[in-house]
């Protein structure tokens, strides 16, 4: 029963309050609206995958599909070389640029323009941003733990028996979903990194790597976030 509560809270409850919650923040004037609504998504995050180890277990942590159901991924050590050469390549290609953006301004501005459409959700002071790094690290580790550990588990397996790849292909999709404040386009993208890191957990046989490359992407924002001129951060703290 508690698996199927968690299911249908991901499907419906997950979308439904990211929807209010990005109406509320937009139409708040409350200098504090954020520093709330980021405690609120820790709170939320840890005690729903802290729900979902109590219905699953450690084995949650594991990739239990059988090869009958991943029949059609790429196995043996060839594949397993070319994800960790993927890997690599992806997180060299959104590092590296980051890291520029720290010597120079060009580069900073336009990295930073790619947060526009999201800013009312994004840290601007400096309290702010102390909290972003603990949703950051709080995404990677929870979202990981329902979206590939438990969700695919359950939809593989039951009640729906979408077999290995209905299972991945619907939990990337309903990953998307729980990030309806960043667009369509964000969905799109969150949605085809979730397909990656499911992957990922399949090819590993474990949540870690697919956790610390969700981290490691969320953190991203964060370092580039901190790059915003002092004279803004110094006006957003002063205005709180």
């Amino acid at each position: 029963m508690l698996q199927h509560l968690l299911f249908f809270f991901l499907l419906i409850c997950v979308p439904a309050w990211d929807l209010i919650e990005t109406r509320r923040l937009k139409a708040s004037r409350d200098p504090k609206a954020k520093l709330r609504s980021y405690k609120l998504t820790i709170a939320i995050l840890w005690v729903t995958a802290l729900l979902c180890l109590a219905a699953r277990g450690t084995g949650l942590f594991a990739a239990t599909l059988s090869p009958a159901q991943v029949r059609w991924l790429p196995n043996g050590e060839a594949a397993k070389a070319a994800s960790l050469g993927f890997l690599v390549a992806v997180s060299v290609g959104l590092a590296l640029p980051a890291f520029m953006a720290a010597y120079s301004p060009k580069v900073r501005d336009r990295l930073l323009t790619q947060f526009d459409k999201i800013d009312f959700f994004l840290p601007r002071t400096a309290e702010e941003l102390r909290w972003f790094v603990l949703v950051c690290l709080t995404a990677g580790i929870c979202e990981e733990v329902l979206y590939r550990g438990f969700l695919i588990a359950y939809l593989a397996v039951w009640p729906l028996k979408a077999g290995g790849l209905g299972a991945i292909l619907f939990s990337s999709l309903m990953f998307g979903t729980a990030h309806l404040y960043q667009g369509v386009k964000g969905i799109v993208v969150t949605g085809i990194l979730g397909l990656v890191m499911a992957i990922l957990f399949l090819w590993t046989g474990n949540l870690i790597a697919p956790m610390v490359f969700h981290t490691l992407i969320d953190l991203r924002a964060w370092f580039i976030l901190r790059l915003r001129p002092k004279n803004a951060v110094r006006a957003a703290d002063a205005e709180a």
